[in-house]
């Protein structure tokens, strides 16, 4: 029984360990040119975005953060993935996360992103860059 409750006990601590931390970027918004981000193919991540205004923090009350991808920049809007996306602590902050699941990097290869801000359903992209899919022979298992 202990041997047991030491084996799941090392297990946890292992998984906690090995856990991907996010992924952490900084946008200016006066610059609609994005850096580009490199993910593994099929594998789940989490990305952590901050909004800057000329290195001043981008307070974004009254707006919901925004985070797509498209195979290309004339993708029809129906093929559109979008990230689910929540501020870190407030609008004010200017930082939320992206969450991008497994299923919706299975191609690899050149795709775009898109950073943005939502209000009365209006979304408007502040930046936009390069999403590299990578091939992962492990397929996120």
């Amino acid at each position: 029984m202990m041997k047991n409750i030491i084996i799941l006990l090392l297990m946890l601590v292992c998984t906690a360990i090995l856990a991907a931390p996010p992924v952490t970027k900084t946008y200016d918004i006066s610059n609609p040119v994005a850096q580009p981000i490199r993910v593994f193919q099929k594998n789940a991540n989490l990305l952590s975005i901050g909004l800057r205004n000329s290195n001043v923090v981008f307070n974004a009350a009254g707006y919901s953060p925004y985070f797509y991808m498209a195979p290309s920049n004339r993708t029809a809007h129906a093929n559109i993935k979008t990230a689910a996306c929540a501020w870190v602590t407030s609008p004010t902050t200017g930082t939320f996360t992206a969450s991008i699941g497994s299923n919706d990097l299975v191609t690899a290869g050149n795709w775009i992103y898109g950073i943005g801000i939502e209000t009365n359903s209006v979304i408007t992209t502040i930046v936009q860059g390069l999403l590299v899919i990578t091939p992962d022979p492990n397929g996120g298992k």
